[in-house]
């Protein structure tokens, strides 16, 4: 296992499509704003890229607070997207970040979530807030820098932006929707199957749906529903669950647990429906999202101002 510190919270972590780097934005969450130490050049919200492979951190570019709330890739790894409360920022890896992409629209654009076309990466999707309050789905064609297609969309907690082909598919905590590009309509919707839903993750073959929720004691729990038998395959209530997400191949889910002194990476095997832990570590207050390799063999996690890289085996599970 790797560990990639930081000087301050990580908000966000991606791969490049062959494995050989990580990107991370790291900020200062809201709780911790007031009463912060004095900004210096290291403790400046900043975009990171590692060596997953070695540790070791290639380079980094500071950004303007409150802009580092999501995080994209580009297929090729040529180009990185980070978007926030300031806007879509999307810049050149070569020339050490320096050339800036200028999007038409992108600055008006309060990012939520951020998700690269893989099949042709000349499209990026977003979906966040323009305005006061008037959440849309935005896609910026970035061979022409212009932006192609916005349309007005539901906004809920825990959204996630995930392409589907030439579409787009919208999760949140309340309902799954697939959009094509330019329709106002989704072409389809379902609500989420478990009551009181904090926030749901959809395999890549949309047949199972993962979800975590409050139960009665109001502690998040895990549930993976067949959406087409419509039954519960999966159920974890030992501890609070955390982050969610689906292996690339739906071998696996990835999850995090919290308690009052600890905290740990998990993964649910569907082929024998049960959990493997990973490794656990010392809790604190802010949990990260977690990142798959694109081969399904590594898995990249944030915890608080850490990035741990845990290899996953092919035949045994966790290595």
């Amino acid at each position: 296992m790797v560990k990639l510190e930081h000087a301050l919270e990580v908000f966000g972590v991606a791969w490049s499509p062959g494995g050989d780097v990580i990107a991370s934005v790291t900020a200062v969450p809201s709780y911790a704003r007031l009463g912060a130490d004095p900004v210096t050049a290291e403790s400046r919200e900043a975009v990171h890229l590692w060596n997953p492979a070695t540790g070791r951190q290639v380079t980094r570019y500071p950004r303007e607070p409150h802009s580092n709330l999501s995080l994209a890739l580009s297929p090729d790894s040529s180009r990185i997207a980070t978007g926030g409360l300031t806007g879509l920022d999307v810049r050149w890896r070569r020339r050490w970040f320096r050339h800036r992409i200028h999007l038409d629209g992108a600055d008006d654009f309060r990012v939520r979530c951020l998700a690269w076309n893989p099949h042709d990466d000349r499209y990026l999707a977003a979906i966040g807030v323009i305005g006061v309050n008037s959440p849309h789905l935005a896609i910026w064609d970035l061979r022409e820098c212009v932006l192609v297609s916005q349309q007005r969309i539901r906004l809920y907690d825990g959204i996630q932006l995930r392409w589907t082909g030439s579409n787009l598919l919208v999760t949140s905590n309340r309902e799954v929707a697939e959009f094509s590009v330019g329709e106002r309509d989704p072409l389809w919707r379902i609500s989420a199957p478990i009551r009181r839903p904090v926030r749901v993750a959809l395999s890549a073959g949309h047949r199972l749906v993962a979800e975590v929720y409050e139960a009665d004691d109001d502690l998040p729990r895990l549930a993976i529903v067949d959406m087409k038998q419509e039954e519960l395959v999966f159920h974890y209530g030992e501890k609070p669950v955390g982050a969610i997400a689906w292996s690339p191949r739906d071998e696996w889910l990835a999850f995090t647990v919290h308690t009052l002194d600890d905290f740990a990476l998990c993964l649910v095997d569907l082929s024998e429906t049960r959990v493997r832990r990973l490794f656990t570590a010392k809790r604190d207050p802010y949990p990260g999202p977690i990142a798959w390799a694109a081969d399904g063999r590594r898995i990249a996690v944030a915890h608080s101002r850490t990035v741990y890289v845990v290899p996953v085996d092919a035949r045994l599970g966790p290595a």
